[in-house]
């Protein structure tokens, strides 16, 4: 794994923050009549990520995850960096791919607990990163996730929200 990777692998600090309009907009449009009455606000749903510090003196294992880092699916086009796109039947594609060949995704704190604490990884475990916060995120991916059961960590640019 290159240093970057190995930096997020280790999850150092991991938030999973899924906005359905992150990196876009979301395309609805409301119709029929408005409501004299203000609306209460929606609270957001709030979870707490455990910093992941490494102990003081902690022996480190040596343990091999594959990390695979999507930006973007969504369907191809001229316009956009294509190298950063993977079009959704791709994806799902290489979702069952990875489930037929018996990868178990994992969370970065599972890897952290197996680097510093021993714990135990299940056979063939991987990761699955999914940078910038694109409204795909919600739409694609995180449905994808859900239908293999698996899990993915999105690091989503604040700025944006």
């Amino acid at each position: 794994m290159s240093g970057c990777k190995t930096t997020r692998a280790l999850g150092i600090l991991a938030a999973l923050v899924l906005t359905a309009g992150c990196g876009g907009s979301s395309g609805s449009t409301s119709t029929g009549t408005h409501s004299a009455e203000p609306q209460a606000p929606v609270q957001a749903a709030t979870r707490t990520v455990p910093t992941l510090i490494p102990p003081a003196g902690a022996s480190v294992r040596s343990v091999q995850v594959p990390v695979l880092t999507y930006h973007r699916v969504a369907p191809l086009s001229a316009v956009g960096q294509l190298d950063l796109k993977v079009d959704p039947a791709n994806f799902a594609a290489e979702l069952q791919a990875l489930h037929d060949a018996g990868y178990h995704t994992i969370t970065q704190a599972q890897l952290f607990d197996a680097v510093y604490r021993g714990a135990s990884l299940p056979s063939h475990p991987i990761i699955i990163s999914v940078d910038d916060g694109y409204v795909d995120d919600v739409r694609t991916i995180l449905p994808a996730l859900e239908r293999w059961h698996m899990v993915a960590t999105f690091f989503v640019i604040t700025g944006r929200m």
